[in-house]
């Protein structure tokens, strides 16, 4: 979560840097962990997967999660009251890196008989980060071909491999490569490390209980809980998944 998700947190929530040159990145970056509110312990669910403590190596009273979801806030103007919602986990359906950019619907809708949490409840943003599925998809409402109102979720979809057709190197290479030429926009200033360590000092030192899920599963109930009366979208679904969550 610290050194992956907070990260991904702080270039979606980050205001625009005066320049694409390294300082300039980091600078906002570290302005948004410095903005972030502290994570408390009713912030964040915990679970392992069921079967974990009979891993070769394992502690069979092991208290290691597998499973982390995480509710975040911004505490700036752009982001006030805007909850963020992290998860990540082992032994999941698939394997998947995605940000999802949940819009909040507007004071005055033309189509009013939408009710409120319907399955498609928010028009939305998403950004597949790596592996062979990376690129932006946006999952909206429009009108069905015929002569009466009526509508279904549509969905507009960019690939970078079928757009450019080149290979895309995987996320670590990057990594390997930017060190090796001395360039420093996706890694961290110490001062931006320390703080981050900072906003999960709490639940480190108090961690929630463990929930228990099942291998294969999208983990476990208390992670849906944590985001009700919204719902998780799940990789690959334009229907969510039952159980919770908005909006970045």
């Amino acid at each position: 979560v610290v050194t992956h998700l907070f990260q991904v947190l702080s270039f979606i929530a980050m205001e625009p840097p005066v320049a694409l040159r390294p300082k300039a990145l980091i600078d906002e970056k570290a302005k948004v962990f410095e903005s972030m509110v502290p994570v408390r312990g009713d912030d964040v669910v915990r679970g392992q997967y069921e079967g974990y403590v009979q891993e070769p190596g394992v502690d069979e009273r092991s208290q290691t999660e597998t499973f982390v979801a995480v509710r975040a806030f911004v505490d700036n103007w752009r982001w006030e009251g805007v909850p963020f919602y992290l998860r990540t986990g082992k032994r999941m359906p698939e394997q998947r890196s995605v940000v999802t950019l949940v819009f909040r619907r507007p004071p005055s809708r033309m189509f009013r008989d939408l009710p409120e949490h319907s399955e498609f409840d928010h028009d939305y943003l998403a950004l597949e980060l790596g592996g062979p599925n990376e690129g932006v998809s946006a999952t909206f409402l429009a009108k069905m071909p015929g002569p009466t109102i009526e509508l279904s979720p549509a969905r507009m979809e960019f690939r970078y491999e079928g757009s450019f057709g080149s290979h895309l190197i995987q996320a670590y290479e990057r990594l390997i490569h930017d060190a090796i030429i001395g360039d420093p926009s996706l890694f961290q200033r110490a001062d931006g490390i320390a703080r981050t360590w900072e906003i999960v000092a709490d639940v480190v030192a108090a961690p929630p209980p463990l929930h228990p899920y099942a291998q294969g599963s999208w983990g476990p109930e208390a992670a849906h809980e944590l985001i009700a009366p919204h719902q998780w979208r799940l990789p690959d679904r334009d229907v969510v998944a039952r159980g919770a969550a908005a909006g970045a």
